[in-house]
């Protein structure tokens, strides 16, 4: 074969290789506009630090996080009005939140409304919360109000840890990780990895979708080491600690917390320690689960909520000894 010929075959593979390049660059444009727009759910817990909806920040390490509709269910101003009002501190996930719900139908704010000005009821729960993060808060803000009463929500999700990866913060659980802490069911090498995966939407839920989430320890590993730190902290600051097991909402009647899986060794840590505890179940046994729910997972409509409030308070009665 002489130059002459040899030159043409060249091109043509040439061309081949950049039409290749370019299709697949488009696909791969095409894939990132797709995951951006329509953003999938992997089944992992993600907060993206978005500067106008999410901040998020660390606290000794563990990332936490605030949002738009978070301070005004702090509710620091009444602390500022009432300085000699027992703050209640509440900590907990989108449950106690009151995810989808303006901050007025949380039932903090009903709880707000019965006590009056005798005690500012502070929403510290965040939606995603595990009790890693949970804890984290309860570093941040338990020392501004010593002398105060602490609602501590358990929930399964408390199993959840979360880790920074760019400007997100991933709650992962149970699944292969590289070197840098990044999911790497590809088993692509560490820098690459990490590389695609803060650059790439794409590559992050392939790679997250790739990765089976499990719980394979036991709840009470991941609650147990933490509240005994907040126990600590609570007889450190003067204040009191009580629990409230969240369940779901599947089914009537609701399930009670001492029947339900995994909270029975934090029940025992609970009788252990002294601190009074109740389920949501035992507080709604007389509801209609249909009424009161917002979603079968464990979620409540503005209904439920305003019930939430109104059975809560004997049990504050009871658990704080406080009007």
């Amino acid at each position: 074969m002489d130059a002459s010929t040899s030159r043409p075959a060249a091109y043509r593979v040439a061309r081949a290789v950049a039409w290749f390049l370019a299709s697949l660059l488009i696909f791969g444009l095409t894939c990132e506009l797709i995951v951006r727009n329509m953003r999938p759910n992997p089944k992992f817990q993600i907060v993206r630090d978005t500067y106008t909806r999410h901040r998020l920040y660390e606290v000794e390490g563990i990332p936490i996080w605030k949002d738009a509709d978070t301070e005004p269910r702090w509710n620091t101003a009444c602390v500022a009005a009432n300085p000699e009002a027992r703050p209640l501190l509440v900590y907990g996930s989108s449950i106690l939140y009151g995810a989808g719900l303006k901050a007025e139908e949380a039932f903090t704010s009903a709880l707000q409304r019965h006590f009056g000005t005798t005690r500012c009821v502070m929403n510290f729960a965040q939606q995603g919360s595990s009790m890693q993060t949970k804890y984290a808060r309860a570093l941040e803000t338990l020392p501004k109000y010593p002398g105060s009463d602490i609602l501590m929500e358990i929930w399964h999700g408390d199993r959840s840890e979360y880790v920074m990866l760019g400007n997100s913060a991933f709650g992962l659980r149970d699944i292969r990780v590289d070197k840098a802490g990044y999911p790497d069911p590809f088993r692509v090498p560490a820098p690459l990895n990490g590389l695609l995966f803060r650059s790439s939407r794409t590559y992050e839920y392939a790679a997250l979708a790739m990765s089976t989430p499990a719980f394979k320890d036991r709840m009470e590993d991941h609650v147990l080491p933490r509240l005994d730190a907040i126990l600590e902290m609570a007889v450190k600051y003067d204040s009191t600690l009580s629990l409230v097991f969240a369940v779901p909402l599947q089914e009537n009647p609701m399930p009670l917390a001492a029947e339900t899986p995994g909270y029975a060794a934090i029940i025992a840590w609970a009788d252990a320690h002294a601190v009074p505890w109740s389920g949501l179940g035992e507080l709604l046994a007389d509801q209609d689960v249909l009424d009161i729910r917002m979603d079968p997972c464990c979620h409540f409509n503005a209904h439920g909520q305003s019930i939430i409030a109104e059975r809560v308070v004997p049990f504050l009665r009871d658990a704080t000894a406080t009007p």
